[in-house]
C-alpha cells in the first residue's frame, strides 16, 4: 500500500507540477552546492560533539545484556543507530552546516540513548552509566531542543501594520523573519527565506557566476517583484545587514531585491521613502493600490 501511495505521489508531481523538475530542481542544485562549507566548519558544532560522545558511550556499553523487551523494541534499537548514522552521513555530505540539518541524526541518536538507558543500564543498576547517559540525553534535549524563537515584544515596523494586511519580508534565514512575524498578517512572498541568495552573493564577489546561478538570480528577482506587484503589501521589510551569513562584504539583501527595475519603479510610485532600523529596511504603502494588470498572480487571500 505504501509503495502504491508513493508511486501515486510521484505521478502527481510529474503530471501536476512539471516545473518541479524543469525549474525548481535546477535552482536548488545551483544554490545548494555553490555555498558549501569546509568539513571543519560543518564538524565544529555542539550536536556533532553529542553524536561522537553518545556513539562512544553506546560502543562502550554494547556488551551489557539487554533487558527482555518486545521484539519490536529490540529491533528498534539497532534501527535507531542505523538511522542516526545515515542522517549524520547526509549532514556531512551536504556540507552546509545548517543547524536544522542535524535534527534527524540527533533525534535518532537521542532515541538510541534512551533505549540503551532503559534496556541496559537501568537493569544493571550502573549508577555511573545511568548518570553519564542521562546527562548526555538531558543536555541535547534542554540545550538544543525544543526550538524557542525569541519574538521581540515590540517591533518598530510590524506594530504599524493593521491586522489582516499583507507583508513582504526577506531575510537570509527564516528564524529572524518568523521571530518578527504575526499570525494575523498575510504572507505575500512565495519564499519563507532567501537562503539561496547567499550562493549568488558569494559567486558575484568571487567572479564565478555560472549560467545556472545567473538564471537563479533572474528567477529570484522576478519572483519577488511579481509577488509585491500582484498583492501589494502594506509593509515591505528587507534585511539590510552587510554581507552574507558568516562572511562580511558589500553585498546587501535589501539592495539585491531592489535590482529589479519594475519593482524599483513600483515602490517609488506607491511606497513611502525607506526607513531603516535594527538591520532592516522598511517601505510602507502610502495608500491601497490594486494589483498590476497583466501579471499571472496568485490568489493568497
Amino acid at each position: 500500500m505504501l509503495a502504491g501511495l508513493a508511486a501515486a505521489d510521484a505521478a502527481a508531481v510529474v503530471i501536476l507540477t512539471p516545473g518541479f523538475f524543469s525549474v525548481m530542481m535546477p535552482m536548488v542544485d545551483a544554490a545548494y552546492f555553490a555555498a558549501q562549507q569546509t568539513l571543519l566548519v560543518t564538524a565544529v558544532k555542539p550536536y556533532v560533539l553529542f553524536w561522537l560522545v553518545a556513539g562512544l558511550f553506546l560502543w562502550l556499553t554494547r556488551r551489557l545484556p539487554l533487558r527482555e523487551a518486545s521484539a519490536a523494541t529490540e529491533a528498534a534499537f539497532p534501527a535507531m543507530l542505523l538511522a542516526a548514522l545515515a542522517f549524520a552521513l547526509g549532514y556531512v555530505l551536504q556540507s552546509l552546516g545548517w543547524n536544522y540539518h542535524s535534527i534527524a541524526a540527533t533525534g535518532a541518536m537521542a532515541m538510541a540513548m534512551a533505549m540503551a538507558l532503559g534496556l541496559r543500564l537501568l537493569r544493571m543498576r550502573s549508577v555511573p552509566g545511568v548518570v553519564i547517559g542521562g546527562v548526555l540525553l538531558a543536555a541535547v534535549v534542554l540545550h538544543i531542543y525544543p526550538y524557542r524563537p525569541q519574538a521581540e515584544p515590540e517591533d518598530p515596523f510590524l506594530d504599524r501594520v493593521a491586522s489582516g494586511e499583507g507583508v513582504f519580508m526577506a531575510g537570509f534565514h527564516a528564524s529572524p523573519v518568523w521571530g518578527r512575524g504575526r499570525d494575523d498578517l498575510v504572507w505575500v512572498s512565495r519564499s519563507y527565506s532567501y537562503w539561496m541568495v547567499s550562493a549568488i552573493a558569494l559567486a558575484e564577489a568571487d567572479g564565478r557566476m555560472t549560467p545556472a546561478l545567473q538564471a537563479l538570480r533572474a528567477e529570484v528577482l522576478a519572483a519577488a517583484s511579481q509577488d509585491i506587484r500582484c498583492n501589494p503589501p502594506q509593509l515591505i521589510l528587507l534585511q539590510a545587514t552587510p554581507g552574507v551569513p558568516g562572511k562580511a562584504g558589500p553585498f546587501s539583501l535589501d539592495e539585491f531585491v531592489m535590482r529589479d527595475a519594475e519593482l524599483r519603479r513600483y515602490v517609488a510610485d506607491h511606497y513611502a521613502p525607506a526607513e531603516r532600523d535594527k538591520g532592516m529596511t522598511a517601505y510602507f504603502l502610502r495608500r491601497p493600490v490594486p494589483r498590476e494588470p497583466g501579471l499571472a498572480c496568485r490568489d493568497i487571500r
